[in-house]
């Protein structure tokens, strides 16, 4: 059998697959909406979302007000540009059954949204099919609003 020349390489290598496999997490997201347009829900003047983070611990959402203009596939246009800081939010996974036995899970975010009155969720699809849902509910009579997100490409 042949003695490896360099034993630091092989060193070099397992130490890279295990990084490429924790980067590879299936709880890391990075989502984002479509252009909403006015809206009269409780997010009526937050025209797009963009949401990151690890569903086991913490991450970002993002309400952006801009204006976009929309092209005929739907996709934003122009856009005006003002950054909107993000709101760091906290993932709690809720112990509920998807009454569809889709496989579906649903995380409370958790996080300083300014907006009294109002509970935020992100529905993650099962079995990797599916759309996530944004749902925010307003507390008071629990009158949901509903905004896709879709995956946002690297």
């Amino acid at each position: 059998m042949r003695k490896p020349k360099n034993p630091m390489f092989h060193l070099f290598v397992i130490i890279s697959i295990i990084i490429l496999s924790a980067s590879c997490s299936t709880s890391m997201i990075s989502l984002k909406s479509v252009y909403t347009g006015p809206d009269p829900s409780p997010i009526s003047q937050k025209h797009k979302i963009n949401m990151e983070g690890d569903l086991q611990g913490a991450g970002t959402i993002q309400f952006d007000r801009n204006s976009c203009s929309v092209t005929l596939f739907g996709d934003s246009g122009m856009c005006t540009l003002v950054y909107y800081i993000p709101v760091q939010i906290t993932f709690n996974k809720l112990n509920i059954a998807d009454d569809r036995g889709l496989g579906r899970e649903v995380y409370e975010l958790v996080g300083n949204f300014n907006t009294p009155g109002f509970k935020y969720y992100l529905v993650v699809p099962g079995h990797k099919k599916g759309a996530y849902r944004l749902v925010i509910e307003r507390t008071s009579d629990n009158v949901r609003s509903v905004v896709t997100l879709e995956r946002r490409e690297q």
